[in-house]
């Protein structure tokens, strides 16, 4: 999702249960990553939950850094991320 100039959010994303452990999650992050730079995206940030620690690894894999949370949009997203891209 678009925020602002150069700033897009990656939101929502998820993989049926029945699907997880497939490798699904990485290939939907890099696509997603891919699109972003394709927009001439500059930041990717991201709002999670601390219990969520399979994504959150994927994320750091990816090199998305922890950063200050605010103005989160959900009451349960008690981490926040973003991923400077070249």
């Amino acid at each position: 999702m678009k925020e602002h100039d150069g700033v897009f959010e990656l939101a929502k994303m998820a993989v049926a249960k029945k699907y997880q452990g497939k490798g699904i999650s990485k290939l939907l992050l890099q696509r997603c990553l891919q699109e972003a730079k394709n927009l001439h995206a500059q930041k990717v940030t991201l709002f999670s939950n601390h219990q969520l620690q399979t994504a959150l690894k994927l994320y750091e894999q990816f090199g998305f850094r922890h950063i200050f949370v605010e103005d989160s949009p959900f009451l349960t997203a008690d981490v926040k991320m973003e991923l400077a891209l070249e």
